[in-house]
């Protein structure tokens, strides 16, 4: 694999460029500090790949998806003409060998777009991550916390170290899966409130994209706003909602989920649910998956502040607790599933534990502001009347 200066300074240079743009344009950033974050994303790839690069680290599934990809991009297809020809979207079914084509259609336009290299994609993920984290901004605005707010919890969010580690290294479609989770839950949860026909169009965009890259997510995001109108709509538009979205949860079952289902169970339900709460566990990576060793130390540190931040965001915001279902629909259902139980399959709702951390830390700071300004305002009313009596 090719991997020099030559090769990767225009990707990691578009993907710096198209994330300050975003994040300028719809994070409402200034463009020295959008510019500054999306570069310090995009110099992670480009110096592992330049100086540091770990053959150790490629997995089964990012290199059929990058080799599918490379064949289709040597045969001459065009990733954006190939959907609209008459034997486009067969040649991606045959080489998929079934419904899941869609990451094999994202490598090829990662060649495409940055040359036949194993970066490409990867530079394409990180790229995603920033209309993911422009679609969390939307989503936290919409759930009626204050700009500010929504602006840091983005920026956190782009620099966490989960994502990081999962984008940054390895060629794996979850990044993609993630930014259409949040997309989805966005355009749901503003459908439910505004009854605008963008949403219910994104909503149908994204559920259908999941068909084609991760089939099972549609159902579990149907059950969260199942749960969700249950905890937080009461009288006869609570079952109206659980209604449709029972519906939904029937149309959005695969074909063959009868055989999906006889892998649920078989394991200890209580000790999935401790495993998909708190892997990875950082004396239990293995050497294929160290990348992800930063993150698994520091999940550990902080999985209290997350539990804290969430109860406090429950407790506040009606509108978090569909994000907190749909958390808690994948870690339940994962539990079931034992041959699936890894941090990987956790990716898609980051965001959620992202955002708890922010709102503990956030609130940790804001209360020490508020003690630290009683104690300033006391010291100087304590100085006022010293000098006063003299």
């Amino acid at each position: 694999m090719d991997f020099s200066f030559k090769t990767l300074w225009l990707p990691a240079a578009c993907t710096a460029v198209f994330g300050a743009w975003v994040l300028a344009r719809f994070v409402k950033l200034s463009w020295p500090a959008a510019l500054a974050v999306s570069s310090s994303k995009a110099a992670i790839p480009f110096l592992y790949f330049l100086n540091y690069f770990q053959p150790g680290w490629l997995l089964l599934d990012d290199m059929s998806y990058y080799v599918g990809g490379i064949r289709l991009f040597y045969k001459g297809n065009n990733p954006f003409l190939m959907l609209f020809t008459p034997d486009g979207p067969t040649r991606l079914f045959a080489l998929g060998g079934g419904q899941h084509i869609l990451y094999y259609w994202y490598n090829l336009l990662a060649v495409y777009l940055f040359g036949p290299i194993y970066s490409s994609p990867v530079f394409l993920n990180v790229a995603s991550t920033f209309i993911a984290g422009a679609i969390l901004y939307k989503l936290v605005l919409a759930s009626d916390f204050e700009e500010r707010y929504a602006r840091w919890l983005t920026i956190l969010f782009l620099l966490h170290w989960d994502l990081l580690s999962w984008s940054s290294f390895v060629n794996l479609k979850d990044t993609l899966i993630l930014t259409l989770t949040i997309a989805a839950i966005y355009a749901g949860q503003e459908l439910v409130h505004t009854r605008k026909l963008r949403y219910g169009l994104l909503l149908a965009f994204a559920m259908c994209c999941f068909w084609y890259i991760r089939f099972y997510i549609p159902v579990l995001v149907t059950v969260a706003f199942a749960l969700w109108f249950v905890l937080t709509i009461r009288g006869w538009a609570s079952l109206l909602g659980v209604s449709l979205a029972l519906l939904g949860f029937y149309l959005s079952l695969p074909s063959n989920y009868s055989e999906g289902a006889e892998r649920i169970g078989g394991g200890d339900v209580w000790h999935g649910l401790l495993y998909m709460f708190l892997s990875p566990r950082p004396w239990a990576v293995s050497p294929e998956y160290s990348f992800i060793m930063p993150a698994s130390v520091l999940h550990w540190i902080l999985f209290g502040p997350a539990v804290m931040g969430a109860i406090n965001l429950y407790t506040k915001s009606r509108k978090f607790r569909l994000s907190a279902a749909l958390y808690l629909v994948t870690i339940f259902f994962f539990a079931l599933l034992p041959v699936s139980q890894t941090p990987r399959h956790r990716l898609h709702v980051l965001w959620v534990l992202a955002w708890a951390q922010f709102d503990f830390f956030w609130h940790l700071g804001s209360r020490k502001a508020f003690w630290g300004e009683r104690i300033s305002a006391t010291a100087a009313h304590g100085r006022a009347l010293l000098g006063a009596k003299t």
